[in-house]
This record gives C-alpha cells, structure tokens and sequence, in this order.
C-alpha cells in the first residue's frame, strides 16, 4: 500500500519550477506595468480632485505621468479664469511653478508669464487698475494688447460710475476730472453736461479769502491724480494769489546746459531765461491744468526787481501764468523772525 502512494505522489522537475518562476515574472511584471500604474492614477485623481496637489503630483511622478498632470493643473487653471476666480488660478499657478510642476505649451513658454497675467486680471477684477498696470508693464506676450483693452474698458466704467456719484453729489471738480480725456462713449456724452456746473465750481473759488486754501488742478502721485493745494496769499476783487502748499518739483533754478549757454553768450542767469520759468509755464502748466482751468490762469506782468541784498542783473520784466515769489513777496507774505 505504501509503495502505491509513493507512485501516485506527482514529482516536479527543474522544468516545472522555471515555469513557475516565468509565470511569477509574467505576472508581476503584468501587474507593475497595468495594474500597479492604474492604482496610482486613480489615486492621484482622487488626491487631484481633493486638491491635495502635492499627493496627486507624487503619485502622477510615480506613475510616470508627469505630463498628464501638468496638462490637468493648466486646464484647472483655465477652468478658474474663465470662472472669474483669478485668486485660486494665481495660487495653483504659483505653486506649479515653484514646485516645479509646470510644464508649458511650449519648450520656451515662462511660467512666470502666466502669473504676471493671472495677477493683472484678479487686479482688473478687484478694481485695483493701478495695480493692474504695473503688472501689466512687465508682460510682453501676444496676450497684453487684449488685457490692456479689458483694463481700459475696466478703468473707463468705474470711471463712469464713480462720476454720477460725484455728479449726484454735487462734486463736479472731481466728475470732470474722471470723464475730462476719456475715450468711452458715455463719457463723453456726459462732460458736456456737467460742464456749466463745473464752471462755476471754479468760479466760486475767486471769492475765497486770504488764508484760505482751495483745491487746483491736479498732479500725478505714485500712479494717482491727486488734486493741488493752493494757499491764498492775497484776493483783489475776483483775483487771487496762491502759492502751492507742498513743493511742486526739486530742481535748479537754472540747469547747468542753459547755465553753459548762457556763459557762452556772455549773458546773465535771470528769471527770464531761467529753467524754472520754462519748466513752470510749460510742462508743469500744461500737465497740472485743464483747459478750462488753464482759461482762469491770469498772465500776470512779474516785474524785474533788484535783489536787495547782492548786487546781480535782475534782467528785464517778463509775462508769467506760473511763477516763483520775488523776496519783497516773500517776505511781505511769508516772513516771520520764526
């Protein structure tokens, strides 16, 4: 009976156990190549969906499909910009591109591109037009001109809304100056209509008392129209004379080519060829004043007075809208022992 199971017991060779071992290799390379990289990209999937990026993105690694994760941040990005969330698409862009997630359209495409122009559409949208523009000045792709005009047209309807609250509330200095060079339509149709009022607004501002301060022009700081102060010194009948509160610019009184030229022509340094005068009656003139505003501006006759305490060429009497106070003005309007 014994030997009989002895005979009936199966016996395996070294040619069942390499197939064995084949098929154990078949298996486990079936396995790591389909199996295993289909378990980690529904993983992945899940941890992306989750927006767990950085799980999602180690898995996709791990998988070797770094491309098709790189393709769903874009597209998720994409899918945020035309949602109008400009803050989830700056912050999933932001991190691709510091953690080196990012991959282009293109071999040559900038990431940093994409922020510059993500960022300069959540400023649009958040209001933030000045903001926007120093964003917008460091792009310089085919995209920028279509940004700009979003920006313009963005500007220009704040621009508009905020004028009839100015309107309504009776600011019309403040209306004008947000319609006054707009190219949009609706603007332009108002600032005509507003116009009379505005007129007047300046108009009263001749009866403002010596002492008083009242609000001329405008004048560009750091990226904003910011309205000028105006000290009244004296009023004579409808006529004032003001002084600017804060300092208007740093510069010579003459600059050292007109003072070379000047050397040359063997003539004096006076008021009168002075690069102040110029600078005050053209550029500052010109940029600080409207027309309207520019109209009221009397030209005043700035005689040549000698200096009383040097003895220099005071040159001849000139006809100014914009000018520096002689001394006897200065100190008849401005001097004290303090």
């Amino acid at each position: 009976m014994e030997q009989e199971k002895q005979k009936k017991k199966p016996k395996y060779g070294w040619k069942e156990a390499v197939i064995l071992i084949l098929c154990a290799v078949l298996f486990y390379a079936f396995f790591a190549t389909f199996i295993l990289p289909e378990i980690k990209l529904r993983k992945a999937e899940r941890f992306f969906k989750d927006q767990d990026y950085e799980a999602a993105y180690e898995y996709y690694k791990t998988a070797g499909k770094t491309d098709v994760f790189a393709e769903k941040v874009r597209k998720k990005v994409e899918a945020y910009i035309e949602a109008g969330d400009y803050q989830n698409a700056f912050s999933l862009t932001y991190s691709a591109w510091q953690s080196n997630w990012y991959t282009g359209s293109s071999d040559t495409e900038d990431p940093s591109v994409s922020l510059r122009v993500i960022r300069t559409l959540s400023l649009i949208e958040a209001g933030n037009y000045k903001g926007a523009e120093k964003w917008l000045a460091d792009i310089d792709t085919k995209d920028r001109e279509d940004i700009l005009k979003l920006l313009k047209m963005a500007s220009e309807k704040a621009d508009l809304t905020q004028a009839k609250a100015y309107v309504e509330s009776g600011n019309y200095e403040e209306a004008y100056r947000l319609l006054y060079g707009s190219e949009n339509a609706e603007c332009k149709e108002l600032l005509p209509e507003i116009m009379p009022k505005y007129k007047e607004a300046l108009a009263a501002k001749e009866d403002t008392p010596a002492g008083s301060v009242i609000t001329f022009g405008f004048v560009d700081t750091d990226g904003e129209r910011r309205p000028i102060e105006w000290l009244v010194l004296e009023k004579e009948d409808h006529r004032l004379l003001v002084i600017r509160r804060d300092i208007t610019e740093t510069m010579a009184f003459c600059s050292e080519t007109d003072r070379k030229y000047r050397h040359e022509e063997n003539s004096a340094v006076t008021w009168e060829n002075s690069t102040v005068r110029r600078w005050l009656n053209e550029t500052f003139y010109n940029e600080a004043f409207d027309p309207v505003e520019q109209q009221m501006i009397r030209v005043t006759r700035i005689p040549a007075e000698a200096n009383p305490d040097h003895d220099t060429e005071p040159g001849i009497d000139t006809v100014d809208r914009v000018f520096l106070l002689s001394i006897s003005e200065v100190r008849k309007y401005l001097y004290s022992n303090n």
